[in-house]
């Protein structure tokens, strides 16, 4: 079972580092950047938040399961507006 982050600062803090100035997301200036912009997405700053708190391959697989799901979501919902606008531009050239 591999250690979660929450193991990882144990074993830490056994080892005498101060782990007191890391940062989860240190290194990663854009990460940061996303979840303290004011006008940013409240969804994907709750994504992120929730997933600096897991396993970084248990996120990975999370992550391809979840872009392909919403890949065929979004094709759908794309496929349901373009008939309803075709439906909708068009009536008036139905006689």
């Amino acid at each position: 079972m591999r250690p979660t982050i929450y193991r990882r600062r144990q074993i830490l803090d056994a080892q005498e580092l101060d782990v007191s100035q890391m940062s989860v997301t240190s290194g990663f200036n854009e990460i940061d950047d996303v979840i303290n912009d004011p006008a940013g997405s409240f969804w994907l700053k709750g994504c992120l938040a929730s997933a600096l708190t897991r396993d970084p391959i248990d996120v990975i697989n999370d992550l391809s399961v979840l872009a392909r799901l919403l890949k065929e979501w979004c094709k759908e919902q794309n496929a349901v507006a373009e008939r309803m606008f075709n439906h909708i531009a068009f009536e008036d050239e139905i006689p």
